[in-house]
Formats: structure tokens, sequence, C-alpha cells
């Protein structure tokens, strides 16, 4: 009588070629291997899914990020004709105290 790991050893040694000389075999293995795995196609599809997704997030998030460095490139020229107006305004200062 052989023993259920003897039994396990020649399944395994053995279903390769019966699978490829049995597509009837073939067929039932996938049947139940399907209940705990999806198949190629629907992997497949999962991972195009996936990738779109990530494709779509880079893309918005590429859009945030132009946009806040065109509000970052406004204030700094706002920073800059601030600081232009402050050096005009002291200069007159400096003017008008040379005045005196």
């Amino acid at each position: 009588m052989l023993t259920s790991q003897q039994i396990k050893e020649i399944i395994l040694r053995e279903l390769p070629a019966i699978l490829e000389k049995d597509p009837e075999i073939e067929q039932y293995i996938l049947q139940l291997s399907r209940k705990h795995f999806a198949d190629k196609a629907q992997t497949e599809d999962r991972i195009e899914r996936i990738l779109d997704e990530l494709r779509r997030d880079r893309e918005e998030q590429r859009f945030k990020w132009e946009e806040q460095n065109r509000k970052w490139e406004e204030q700094n020229s706002r920073w800059e004709e601030e600081k232009r107006r402050w050096e005009e305004q002291n200069r007159r200062w400096e003017e008008q105290n040379s005045r005196w």
C-alpha cells in the first residue's frame, strides 16, 4: 500500500507529462485551480487597470506640481516687485535724508 507522501511524489513526478498528453486532465486541473487563482486574462486585465490608474494618478500629480510651480513663480515675481518698491522707497528716503 502506498503512503500519502508516496502518492504525492508520484503525482508531482508524473503530472507534467500527463498534462501534456491529456487535455481533459489539463482542463480538470485548471478548473480546480480557478477556484483559488485568477486566469491569465483576468490577471492581465487587473494589471492593465492598475497601470492605467497609476498613469492617471501620475498625470494628475504632474498637473498639480505644474500648477504649484506656476503659483510659486507668481509669488516670486510679486516678492521681486515688492523688493524693487522697497529699494526705490529706501533710495527716496536716502535722497530725502541727504537733503537735510
